[in-house]
């Protein structure tokens, strides 16, 4: 076991800092890394996570039970709004782990992928690494910055999660039970669940799931296309590096969202020929400090993710830190041919939107809102 560093150490090898100067900061990164792994005989110390929001805080559902609740974030018509029920119901699958292999396959490689990814990078207790998710059991928007709808939307999914795990959903009465033996039996059904969740209070682990079970995952790939022979406007998965600005350039065309991802990054040619030529799948990772109940976008990981029967291989290949980061969509306003409004993304300065319950839309008047 003392010798597993060779292996994370040998896996980072082309991991690389955007910087030249950065140099020191990925050598402390491998050491630290390396550390960890040699010292297999300290006791494991859990940390927890950051709260946001106190579960006493959050209000129960405003419904007669927990199954009219459970209803309501089911509804189809919601999903043009906030992320559906099988959201709420993956984050509920991640909490209790029962069953989830069978259930659903999907979420158990995702945590695999994330949870390797995070200790690799050796992410701090206030950082947020956003990877996106594949499973049929989560929806398929793509992670966006700027309008903020990717985040309100991962902040509405995990406070409706938390009110999700308030009220219980009441059995069917017995034919042979009394009304006064049918209430007894729900509250002590409710008691077991309060006693259950208690503990249950929203964190940044539960945003960091919320903000993966509400994204799908954005490809790195390389087009066949260069600079000189481009066609003109965006176009899907085109990478280039300018050795003389020595800048990395990304551009992205979701065309299920008409989502446009544009960012550059300053790079060695050594370290951008390795992101560029890197054999098998790529995707975007955003890495994220959380302070004062905001989000900071620290860095981009550029990384590789491959789960077998035999074992995993999720490896970063690079992180960078983007001159210009930039969303550009239109689908999520609703008009048809609406213009594609560009979104700037400052680097390592808190992005406008609080994670406060003032923040939040409960589902009630959602429904309120489409009755109109």
């Amino acid at each position: 076991m003392k010798y597993t560093a060779i292996a994370l150490l040998t896996s980072l090898a082309l991991v690389g800092c955007s910087k030249p100067q950065n140099d020191a900061k990925n050598e402390e990164l491998t050491q630290s890394i390396e550390k960890m792994s040699l010292n297999d005989d300290a006791p494991v110390q859990t940390v927890s996570s950051p709260l946001i929001i106190a579960r006493s805080e959050i209000t129960p559902p405003l419904t007669k039970t927990g199954k009219d609740f459970q209803e309501l974030i089911k509804d189809e018509g919601y999903f043009s709004f906030y992320p559906p029920y099988e959201t709420i119901s993956g984050l509920q699958m991640f909490f209790e782990n029962s069953d989830a292999a069978d259930y659903c396959a999907n979420c158990v490689n995702f945590q695999t992928v994330l949870n390797d990814l995070r200790n690799t990078l050796a992410l701090k207790n206030n950082q947020v690494l956003v990877i996106g998710h594949t499973g049929q059991q989560f929806p398929a928007f793509t992670f966006a910055l700027g309008d903020d709808y990717s985040l309100r939307a991962a902040h509405d999914t995990a406070i409706n999660y938390i009110r999700s795990t308030m009220q219980v959903i009441p059995p069917q009465k017995d034919q042979f039970e009394s009304t006064e033996q049918y209430q007894q039996r729900i509250q002590t059904l409710q008691n077991e669940l309060d006693t259950k969740n208690a503990h249950l209070n929203y964190d940044l682990k539960l945003l960091e799931i919320s903000l993966n079970a509400t994204s799908s995952q954005s490809l790195f790939m390389t087009s066949s296309y260069t600079p000189n022979d481009r066609p003109s406007g965006p176009i899907d998965n085109f990478v280039y590096y300018d050795a003389d600005s020595k800048q990395l350039h990304f551009e992205d065309m979701n065309f299920s969202s008409d989502l446009i991802v544009n960012f550059t990054a300053p790079s060695t040619p050594e370290l951008a020929q390795n992101i560029i030529t890197a054999s098998g799948q790529k995707y975007v990772g955003y890495i994220f400090n959380f302070n004062k109940n905001k989000l900071e976008l620290d860095s981009l990981v550029i990384y590789q993710a491959n789960n077998t029967q035999t074992g995993s291989a999720n490896e970063p290949i690079a992180i960078l830190e983007p001159s210009t980061m930039s969303f550009q969509r239109k689908h999520f306003n609703g008009i048809e041919n609406a213009r594609l409004k560009r979104f700037d993304v400052p680097l390592k300065k808190p992005i406008n939107f609080n994670f406060t319950l003032d923040n939040y839309t409960p589902i009630e008047n959602v429904f309120k809102k489409i009755g109109k």
